[in-house]
């Protein structure tokens, strides 16, 4: 049989990683379905959970050690 390649058991992203990108995703999300509600527009919405995502990548990364 021939040899198979062995892929290395490295993960794509760190657990810290993951947790701030998760974090930010929710924040994010939140926002954009809160600013949905009040306002009924999409654009506004997305606008509103994607500077909410960017913020709380930012804040998350200070505050989650490393």
């Amino acid at each position: 049989m021939a040899a198979r390649n062995r892929q290395s058991d490295t993960a794509l992203l760190s657990l810290r990683s993951a947790v701030i990108l998760f974090l930010a995703t929710l924040i994010g999300g939140l926002a954009g379905i809160l600013t949905y509600w009040d306002q009924h527009s999409l654009a506004a919405s997305v606008l509103a959970g994607g500077a909410a995502w960017g913020g709380s990548v930012a804040l998350f990364q200070k505050l989650i050690g490393t």
